[in-house]
């Protein structure tokens, strides 16, 4: 079952209370889902403004679901609501970051890839040896044939 994780940004003017109210239809679309877990990161500044606003409400929502549906209706009300600053949902089976490192397609293919990599920097040398070699090999004979 994929593993999804929702980063939301909440308008900063509001208060705990209704930050969290103002977010609770959109949490309703994915309470659902299996192994569910909301972390609250707290009032924060942001990097930015954003809207006027340069603090938000940051949650971050865990959760394991095969309903696709329940990933676009959230997307859809999070365009929707006003207080929702941004939103950021990632499918940690298919991030590329450290967690990428627990799926085992992921790690085979990016060994596989290593092991191509090593095959051509050897040929790359190789070839770059064989080259030095011919250069002096030339150098040698104009040598031989200006001292004549």
């Amino acid at each position: 079952m994929p593993k999804y994780e929702i980063m939301l940004l909440v308008d900063g003017s509001l208060d705990k209370k209704n930050a969290s109210s103002s977010i609770s239809d959109l949490v309703k679309t994915i309470n659902k889902s299996e192994n569910f877990k909301l972390t609250e990161l707290g009032l924060k500044d942001m990097a930015y403004i954003i809207n006027g606003q340069n603090k938000a409400w940051y949650f971050q929502y865990n959760f394991e679901t095969n309903i696709p549906n329940d990933i676009a209706e959230f997307r859809r009300l999070a365009l929707i609501n006003k207080s929702v600053l941004r939103h950021l949902i990632i499918n940690l089976e298919k991030d590329y970051g450290h967690r990428a490192i627990n799926n085992a397609k992921k790690v085979k293919i990016s060994k596989m890839k290593a092991e191509r990599f090593k095959e051509k920097q050897a040929k790359m040398k190789a070839e770059h040896e064989a080259y030095e070699k011919a250069h002096l090999e030339l150098d040698e004979i104009k040598k031989e044939v200006t001292h004549e």
